[in-house]
């Protein structure tokens, strides 16, 4: 029996570390995130996750190498490789869209990207689509959260 709880208390332990280790954002509008790091500047300061970071927000996994999420205002600088997986391909506007190849688009000036009912809005200076539904943005990008649907 001693055996037994001790081993009950060894797993509820080994599983509270390894929750400690994987910290989440702490912002109302991003749903959950994953990273390798995560620095809070405490107060109303932004928080940085670092290092294979996922945020899920709505339908949409957005993958950086770093993020720095502000909650005043509700954005978030995202930086490195930036990629967007949602289910369904969400509405994407630009300055100017080539079909450069089956199921593949480059947007390119002044991007934005709606994840519909969540009220976010991604912005970025180029993307491209592919047809497995899966966005690559490239250099200045933003979150933002409750952006004026358009």
């Amino acid at each position: 029996m001693q055996t037994r709880l001790l081993a009950v208390a060894i797993i509820l332990l080994t599983a509270s570390v390894l929750a400690a280790q994987t910290p989440q954002a702490s912002s109302s509008w991003v749903g959950s995130s994953k990273q390798d790091s995560i620095t809070a500047t405490g107060g109303d300061g932004p928080v940085f996750l670092r290092g294979n970071v996922e945020l899920t927000i709505g339908p949409a996994t957005i993958s950086a190498d770093e993020v720095e999420i502000r909650k005043t205002p509700s954005e978030a600088l995202l930086r490195g490789t930036i990629t967007i997986q949602p289910l369904p391909l969400p509405t994407v506007k630009a300055n100017t869209m080539e079909r450069t190849g089956e199921g593949f688009v480059r947007y390119r000036g002044k991007v934005e990207i709606s994840l519909g009912a969540t009220g976010v809005t991604i912005f970025a200076d180029e993307a491209d689509a592919t047809a497995q539904n899966r966005l690559t943005l490239r250099g200045n990008v933003v979150l933002k959260k409750g952006t004026p649907k358009t």
